[in-house]
């Protein structure tokens, strides 16, 4: 509530300007200039000029200063200089100021000179106007400065004193970054440092700012400058120097550590502090990913006609953009969401106009449908995504992991073979390698298929095999930064719960690479490094996050779920691997026990439980033709807090 003494003493511009908004503000901007520039021209005559004197009488000063006064404030107001936020003050805001003035100043001087030669008024004396020039330019930039300067005052009032920053990076980045927190103070941080590891930017203050060390001395610096929060500002970076910042930040004890988002601030030098906290997914995994581009890749699908299954979910969208810009003759998309596949048409029409895009509403499960696709398009190389692929669920509905999974896969891959296409590429998982899960035992099955469909086939049928991917539709980084937004917690099924993890970018090079590596029936595997344990990912999203684990936002152990285990292997005990000319795509040596009629009937078998949703049974046929498949002990969930 605000007291009498306020009321009484708060001034409503409304009642002097009957205006609204955004006019009235304009309004006000221009009086007080026209205030500023009255004062210029008044200053000038009594500095440089006698007030009184010949030539200069009261009636001659008042017309030069109505002039003087209404033509650069009309200059002004027609190069928008009041639609400028000068709370937000820029170079080129004061450029344009400057030119405003300038030419605001020549158009008073023609008035008035041609006004005196054609004996309408008196000559005004040159200095005057040189004078008068500098004195506006002096005020107009001194009130603008003083707007941009009054930012920093509520900010005291509404925040008490700001956040503190040290930013990591005094690149191209870094500077956005401290810029952005000079302009946007009202948010309620300052910058108080840089860190960067360039010899020559030692000492230097760069945009008000100093670079104090390097970040080997990191731990000096932040017991030196007393920060709140590090902030990383090096999306340009390795992923490896990244993750050493991350620890090297972590070693120092401060509990706010948050990032650049790093394709953001580089594709368009705009680094915005509420998107502080935006998680690199790249540099999570702690080492570099995989970038594969050949000419064999450019070979195998330049002016070729594509096909992408599955194509609006995560990899199968991936594959289609990284398809569309190596310039295939057709990109074809099928997916059953429709929403999708218009939103994805969309998005690579625009990206990539010069390539053919056809939009295709369909199952995979539809056999004439798919067969009457091959017909029509004659697909060169098939990139089969689609697939249901969220385990726990599939234990629930296993007869849809089989009909989609398995047979639609067997749909796909007939009609390639059918209508003679060079290149099956399936996607599948680690999770089809001694499979706990229908999921995974599912993909395994459709690995085996498509083996013994490509036996004797001039079509070659490839399975590329990786693990889990970030940033994908249902996969655990999503699902942590949702739980973080609503302030937790962070679930994680099991303490010790690894997984391997590719970003999908590097997931889909694979994937086309196979293309180029593979050979009829095998099974590709990548490198994928170490694996990650669950729990100290959900850790450092929180970080990242720009909070402490287990204060801000406490991690929740909830038990593990129906078909999943503890550590996914990326091979069987009896599979290894031989190496290709690419350092981190290797074959599996995989063996498949069952002839073509055992697997034919098998499969009869299997479709008929799925048909019948007979459950028990599917899963029987699915362990005769996925012998290392096997059910866990079932586990019941239950919630444990980290530090409990």
């Amino acid at each position: 509530m605000y007291s009498s003494s306020n009321i009484s003493t708060h001034w409503d511009l409304g009642t002097v300007i009957p205006l609204r908004g955004r006019l009235r503000r304009r309004a006000v901007l221009a009086l007080f200039d026209m205030v500023l520039l009255s004062m210029s021209m008044t200053g000038a005559f009594f500095l440089v000029a006698s007030p009184g004197g010949p030539g200069l009488t009261p009636l001659f000063m008042i017309a030069v200063l109505g002039i003087a006064t209404v033509s650069r404030t009309g200059i002004m107001a027609l190069a928008g200089i009041y639609s400028v936020d000068w709370r937000r003050l820029t170079a080129f805001d004061l450029a344009t100021l400057l030119r405003t003035l300038v030419v605001g100043t020549l158009l008073f001087a023609l008035v008035v000179y041609s006004a005196a030669a054609l004996g309408m008024m008196d000559w005004l004396p040159v200095r005057v106007l040189i004078l008068d020039f500098l004195l506006s330019i002096l005020l107009i930039f001194g009130s603008k400065a003083a707007m941009r300067s009054s930012r920093d005052f509520p900010l005291r009032e509404r925040y008490g004193s700001p956040r503190t920053v040290l930013i990591v990076g005094a690149g191209e980045a870094g500077m956005q970054v401290a810029r952005a927190l000079r302009e946007d103070s009202d948010k309620g941080f300052k910058a108080v440092g840089f860190i960067d590891d360039d010899p020559g930017k030692q000492g230097l203050t760069i945009q008000g700012v100093r670079v104090q060390g390097t970040r080997g001395e990191m731990e000096k610096v932040v017991a030196q400058s007393q920060p709140d929060e590090i902030w990383i500002a090096m999306p340009s970076a390795p992923d490896s120097v990244i993750r050493e910042t991350l620890d090297q930040a972590q070693q120092t004890g401060l509990e706010r550590i948050k990032m650049v988002p790093g394709n953001k601030a580089l594709l368009t030098g705009i680094v915005a502090i509420d998107e502080m906290d935006t998680v690199d997914l790249e540099q999570l995994l702690g080492r570099e990913t995989v970038r594969i581009d050949t000419p064999e890749l450019v070979d195998l699908i330049r002016n070729r006609t594509v096909l992408v299954t599955g194509a609006s979910g995560s990899i199968g969208s991936e594959i289609c953009r990284q398809v569309a810009r190596l310039e295939p003759s057709v990109l074809l998309l099928i997916d059953q969401d429709e929403t999708g596949i218009y939103d994805l048409h969309r998005e690579i029409a625009y990206r990539y106009p010069k390539v053919r895009v056809k939009q295709i509403v369909g199952d995979v499960r539809d056999a004439a449908r798919i067969d009457g696709l091959f017909e029509l398009h004659r697909p060169d190389v098939v990139f089969h995504a689609a697939a249901y692929k969220h385990v726990p669920l599939m234990e629930d509905h296993p007869d849809q992991a089989v009909i989609t999974n398995v047979f639609g896969t067997k749909i796909v891959a007939e009609a390639a073979r059918r209508w003679n296409a060079d290149k099956f590429v399936l996607i599948s998982t680690d999770k089809a390698v001694n499979p706990t899960s229908v999921m995974g035992a599912t993909k395994r099955a459709a690995e085996v298929t498509i083996r013994h469909i490509g036996a004797g086939s001039t079509t070659d049928f490839i399975a590329v095999r990786f693990g889990n991917v970030l940033g994908s539709r249902g996969s655990v980084v999503p699902v942590f930064r949702d739980q973080i937004a609503r302030g937790g917690p962070v679930t994680v099924t099991d303490p010790e719960m690894v997984r391997y993890f590719m970003t999908i970018p590097e997931a889909v090079s694979l994937v086309l690479q196979a293309g180029t590596v593979g050979e009829n029936g095998q099974v590709l595997v990548l490198d994928m490094g170490e694996p990650v344990k669950i729990v100290d990912l959900a850790r450092q999203v929180i970080r990242m996050s720009g909070f402490e684990p287990d204060r801000d936002i406490p991690i929740v152990f909830t038990g593990i779920r129906p078909g999943e285990k503890l550590f996914e292997d990326i091979l069987s005990a009896e599979e290894g691997t031989n190496s290709t000319h690419y350092d981190r795509i290797f074959v599996a040596n995989v063996s498949d026990r069952m002839t073509g009629e055992e697997l034919r009937a098998g499969l009869d078998s299997l479709e008929r439980a799925a048909i019948n949703g007979r459950y028990g049974e599917l899963r029987g046929c699915l362990q005769r033709i996925v012998p290392t498949y096997s059910q866990p002990a079932p586990v019941g969930p239950v919630a444990v807090r980290t530090g409990d």
